[in-house]
């Protein structure tokens, strides 16, 4: 988040069994991340396709909106039960070593400006590294 200058983060996970995107975390300014423990959004699933999160699982392509209110693609549910409001957003797909779509991180509001092109590949250089770190523990676990 620091990296690219925005106050919150949120991460969703791939479910296989529905075929949707699982809300797993939050991070950021509170009460982003203590909100969305509160309010039992942590497994929240997002439909195949559903908001720009939904949107880039599918393309695999990282997606920058500035303007988050006058994209269609924009789901506000989960903004409307946190009670908060998203401006701008870069979402990145994360991606397995071996190439399979994990999931996707999303990074909120950023502090001054837009997001860029460079946030976008900034943001994909770090879910490299936690697709090593996911390799990694796997690989400890003995995790398939």
């Amino acid at each position: 988040m620091r990296a690219v200058g925005a106050t919150g983060a949120t991460i969703y996970v791939h479910d296989p069994a529905t075929g949707g995107l699982r809300f797993v975390r939050a991070i950021g300014a509170s009460p982003l991340g203590a909100a969305a423990d509160a309010l039992g959004l942590i497994s929240e699933t997002l439909d195949a396709g559903e908001g720009i999160a939904g949107a880039v699982f599918q393309s695999g392509e990282p997606l920058i909106v500035n303007d988050a209110a006058s994209d269609p693609r924009h789901s506000t549910r989960i903004d409307e039960q946190m009670g908060s409001v998203t401006k701008n957003l870069l979402t990145v797909p994360v991606d397995r070593l071996d190439g399979t779509r994990f999931g996707v991180l999303q990074v909120l509001n950023k502090q001054t400006g837009d997001f860029t092109s460079e946030d976008a590949a900034t943001l994909r250089a770090l879910v490299q590294v936690l697709a090593l770190a996911v390799a990694v523990r796997r690989a400890c676990t003995g995790e398939v």
